[in-house]
């Protein structure tokens, strides 16, 4: 017997659930006239709704703004890979681009609670090869670089502050370096080999702003979770 197509390719009824910051919403992605789209819907209540009218390829990628009144989306244009960063209100108006430039790559890298109408987006509009690094405002897309890719940049970790802190950039040999941003500039604070380089990555920083949570399995067989104390 073979299994139908449609069972293996088919669109899902609803995927990628996730809660508003004040938990009161529930946002997940679910067809809308057989093309993938963004739903809201408030928690406890029946009162689903489709927020975006997407008639293409459909939107799968999305995160919630921190002010809990919209929706973050990224989608290219007929499969061109030049993803754009989208911002979706609950009113269900038309989205606003946020990175409203032809030919670019863009994606969202951090947000803080205390910043709700803010985020950090990587966009590769001054070189193709190279993403620098935007903060801009959810609501009026006015936006700002905060960082300027000139080590080829594979990684960026920004603090509490949204403050561009930490880079990672590859070695010749495939390794990583990771890159600490001072007074002086970018300088090296930690390197590690190929071996490593699957298993070892910086996460974030804890609540101080000073101590990096990694991932690490430098020195060892097994992947471990380490804080750096970058004082």
């Amino acid at each position: 017997m073979l299994i139908p197509r449609s069972t293996l390719f088919g669109n899902p009824e609803k995927v990628a659930p996730q809660i508003s910051p004040d938990g009161k919403r529930l946002a997940y992605v679910a067809p809308d006239e057989g093309v993938l789209n963004l739903w809201v819907r408030t928690i406890g209540e029946r009162d689903d709704r489709a927020l975006t009218r997407d008639r293409g390829r459909g939107i799968t990628q999305y995160l919630w703004a921190r002010n809990s009144e919209q929706l973050l989306y990224v989608q290219d244009s007929g499969g061109d890979e030049n993803w754009h960063v989208f911002a979706q209100g609950l009113d269900g108006g038309d989205p606003t681009d946020l990175t409203p430039i032809d030919g670019i790559a863009a994606y969202p890298i951090h947000s803080e609670r205390n910043r709700p109408d803010e985020i950090v987006i990587a966009m590769n509009d001054r070189d193709e090869r190279l993403h620098d690094l935007y903060l801009v405002n959810t609501r009026t897309g006015a936006r700002e670089r905060i960082a300027q890719n000139d080590m080829g940049v594979i990684g960026w970790i920004v603090d509490h502050d949204m403050q561009p802190r930490l880079a990672l950039v590859p070695t010749p040999a495939d390794g990583r370096i990771l890159l600490r941003r001072d007074d002086e500039g970018w300088n090296p604070i930690m390197q590690w080999e190929s071996d490593d380089a699957l298993t070892t990555m910086p996460l974030g920083f804890a609540a101080d702003n000073r101590t990096l949570h990694m991932m690490s399995s430098v020195g060892s067989d097994l992947a471990d979770l380490r804080a750096l104390d970058l004082e």
